[in-house]
């Protein structure tokens, strides 16, 4: 699967968000408004994982 998006950047900068993604039932899907402030539970990180550059 997956979650590549050929133009992911949607809202300019200089202007109030209109629209924004949401991961939902595994899939990307557009969502209109703006998205509400919080922590998202990504199901790609493991609790206690750490970030390794390479």
């Amino acid at each position: 699967m997956s979650l590549l998006v050929d133009d992911p950047i949607l809202n300019s900068p200089f202007e109030e968000p209109t629209r924004y993604w949401a991961y939902e039932e595994g899939q990307l899907v557009l969502r209109e408004g703006q998205h509400l402030a919080g922590y998202d539970e990504s199901p790609y990180l493991e609790l206690g994982a750490q970030f390794e550059p390479g």
